[in-house]
């Protein structure tokens, strides 16, 4: 589950992961109160596992980020949603990972300082670092990790304000 404005109006907004038999992320517009509108559902190719917000393609709209629970094809599988500014997102467009990338965490932050979000992805013993280049993504680091590595790597944040 991930939270931020995804309307424009002040109100933090919902997006839940949902790795169920109806394939779906569900958004929910919140009303500032503590309550949301009804869901909206975006189908995916096999249920959600994990979810980031951020600006992926430059155009000032959140986009969604998710980490499908299953690539049919068996590699790994980032799918993104664009938004279009208002709450609502365009169908999923998915991106094919090479070896065991994709997983169980997303997380979203600019890893190499260029101004563009790129992704972290953590699963099954391996994390990969996804740099955003124009148009595309592109795996540029892929490792195995330790048990005690794992559960702190489906963090990124910017801890010295830099």
């Amino acid at each position: 589950m991930a939270a931020a404005d995804l309307n424009g109006d002040g109100k933090l907004d919902l997006v839940v992961a949902r790795n169920d038999a109806n394939n779906t992320v569900s958004v929910l517009l919140g009303n500032g109160d503590g309550t949301f509108q009804p869901q909206v559902t975006y189908a995916m190719a096999s249920g959600a596992v994990s979810v980031a917000i951020g600006d992926f393609n430059g155009d000032g709209k959140l986009d969604l980020a998710v980490n499908p629970a299953v690539n049919p094809s068996g590699s790994g599988l980032v799918s993104i949603l664009l938004g279009n500014g208002d709450g609502s997102f365009q169908p999923t467009t998915d991106f094919t990972l090479p070896g065991e990338c994709g997983g169980h965490v997303i997380s979203m932050g600019d890893l190499n300082n260029d101004g563009r979000p790129d992704l972290l992805q953590t699963g099954n013993a391996v994390v990969c670092v996804t740099l955003q280049v124009p148009g595309c993504y592109a795996v540029r680091h892929e490792s195995q990790l330790r048990e005690s590595e794992r559960r702190d790597a489906d963090r990124i944040s910017n801890r010295d304000g830099d």
